[in-house]
């Protein structure tokens, strides 16, 4: 079929709608799977300095020389941050579909820079805004020995964003604000594009030092557009999204953090259509399990090996459908400054 035969990101010549549709849709799926997957931030390092009185070195000391006081350190404010991260995995079913499945490898580079200055505390809180870009490269079929010419799907996706938390003891909120573009990687011409506002509740449940819980919800709607040539539907993709996390965070040696998961998401698509006069509303329901083993060396560098397991329904068509597994391992450098 022509859209094996050429990038998923450009469908004009296929010749089957519904799989012209269904071929689109994965590459914006393969983007939206990845980004749930990211690693985890660096453990906080708590700040150990104090204003308390030192303890005299020999009786009568404060009497001849004063009160001391242990100096408590104002570390400077830190207002930028840039990430890098390399993430290499197995997939067995790239093309997100149980009816056409295949085995293949992903590599997954990120880049991202953002005006994200340390928290500011407002009332009880603490609230923390950030202002960034991101640039990935999805990039298949690579040292699998596998041969089987994959990296047709490569693709780019580019991501302005904006967002604030605010956390409040266990509690955090959580408000944002995406502009993503995804292109081809030959050419980089745009195929898709979404803008998508998010807002979400956090709950932690720390049980000790080592060993805490969490669990959450999120809510967000993509409004997206398509080149008019690929769908006779520019809005085809528009969707809602709600979805509940649960994890828990377990700090096996000190640096070393696994992380089993549980995320349970709904999609709506209003206006899902597979023909240029006709709609068919579609709902999907993804449930995904996983865990993450993950050490860092310092707050700047860590190192992780994944695995998850997903499935997919999808009210609208058996062709939408999917079980995957994907496995692997990656590299993240963080630094503030």
């Amino acid at each position: 079929m022509k859209n094996r035969n050429q990038s998923v990101l450009v469908t004009a010549a296929c010749a089957v709608l519904p799989l012209c549709l269904q071929a689109q849709s994965t590459t914006v799926e393969r983007f939206e799977r990845n980004q749930i997957t990211q690693p985890l931030p660096p453990p906080f390092r708590l700040d150990l300095s104090t204003n308390a009185e030192a303890p005299e070195l020999f009786p009568g000391e404060n009497a001849d020389v004063g009160t001391q006081r242990i100096l408590r350190l104002i570390p400077r404010r830190k207002y930028f941050e840039m990430v890098a991260d390399s993430q290499y995995l197995f997939t067995d079913n790239p093309f997100l579909s149980d009816q056409n499945k295949d085995r293949t490898s992903l590599l997954v580079n990120t880049i991202q820079a953002a005006f994200a200055p340390d928290p500011y505390f407002v009332g009880r809180g603490q609230f923390a805004p950030a202002l960034g870009f991101r640039s990935q490269w999805f990039n298949y079929d690579l040292l699998d020995g596998s041969g089987n010419g994959l990296n047709r799907l490569d693709f780019n996706a580019q991501t302005a964003f904006l967002n604030a938390r605010y956390q409040r003891g266990p509690w955090q909120l959580y408000a944002g604000f995406d502009f993503t573009r995804l292109v081809d990687q030959g050419s980089y011409k745009e195929a898709y594009r979404e803008y998508t506002p998010t807002f979400g509740v956090q709950r932690f449940f720390p049980v000790n030092e080592r060993l805490s819980f969490a669990a959450g919800a999120q809510f967000g709607y993509h409004l997206t557009a398509l080149p008019p040539q690929n769908l006779p539907r520019l809005d085809v993709n528009d969707r809602y999204d709600g979805a509940l996390n649960l994890s828990f965070n377990y700090e096996v040696v000190p640096g070393l953090f696994v992380q089993p998961f549980y995320r349970f998401q709904y999609t709506f698509y209003p206006g899902f259509s597979d023909v240029p006069t006709g709609a068919a509303r579609r709902n999907d329901v993804i449930n995904t399990f996983g865990t993450a083993l993950i050490y860092y060396f310092n707050p700047h560098i860590g190192v992780r090996l994944f695995a998850s397991y997903e499935m997919k329904d999808s009210s609208y068509s058996a062709t939408y459908n999917y079980h995957k597994v994907d496995a692997g391992g990656g590299l993240s450098l963080s630094f503030r400054f």
